[in-house]
């Protein structure tokens, strides 16, 4: 099985670019606070002189310099800034010295957005993959391990050989049940919260309708760590 391939997502695909951005100028800054709730906008730009070097904020209600630590290049890779949106940074996105757009830790939930949450998980399922065949586990002890959910994994099997794909069953199991198996078979140390956060952080990732991001918050801040 190949590795794949890195995905890298730069912070101008998920940007507000500065053309639709809400800003009031520095001498109608007045204007912010009733533009920040109108909108439910934690920040609004301050345009002065044509440049954007400010912003008022509506957790503290005034003004703030744009420092480094809110400043971001805009080829940058999102991913990189994280631990930024993780404490409700809102990054300015900057083409040089000008700012061109804004990035706040709603974007992650953009499709594109989701294949940074989605990239890892895929590897945790597939580092699984290459160690059940490393230690040549068999499909029959795969189905011993899994119980019940064998059957679904069988069907989806049965399909794919129709098309005339001969996979393992081992490609054909749900991941909530491969990260199971993985604990199972002595792979991965995971408890059952984590396996359940897990997979709902992949199924946020995978499909369009739930948000992978809510309440300003991570839903996985464990770390998997493999024997």
């Amino acid at each position: 099985m190949k590795a794949i391939p890195a995905v890298i997502v730069r912070v101008e695909e998920i940007m507000t670019p500065r053309a639709i951005l809400t800003t009031v100028t520095a001498s109608d800054v007045a204007d912010a606070r009733r533009l920040s709730e109108e909108g439910d906008f934690d920040v609004i730009p301050v345009v002065r002189n044509g440049y954007i070097r400010e912003f008022w904020r509506r957790r503290t209600r005034r003004m703030h310099p744009i420092t480094d630590r809110h400043r971001v290049q805009y080829n940058e890779g999102v991913a990189a800034i994280l631990p930024r949106l993780a404490k409700r940074l809102t990054q300015f996105v900057c083409y040089g010295p000008e700012v061109v757009g804004l990035v706040d830790v709603s974007d992650l939930n953009k499709p594109i957005a989701r294949l940074i949450w989605l990239h890892p998980l895929l590897e945790v399922e597939q580092a699984i993959f290459m160690e059940v065949r490393a230690r040549k586990i068999t499909d029959e002890e795969i189905r011993k391990a899994l119980g019940s959910p064998t059957k679904e994994a069988e069907r989806r099997r049965r399909k794919a050989k129709k098309e005339e794909l001969g996979f393992p069953l081992l490609e054909f199991v749900q991941f909530r049940h491969v990260l199971k198996l993985g604990k199972d078979f002595g792979i991965a140390s995971l408890s059952p919260e984590e396996i359940d956060r897990l997979n709902s952080l992949r199924r946020r990732s995978a499909h369009g309708v739930a948000r992978p991001i809510e309440k300003y918050a991570y839903p996985v801040d464990s770390e998997l760590h493999y024997i």
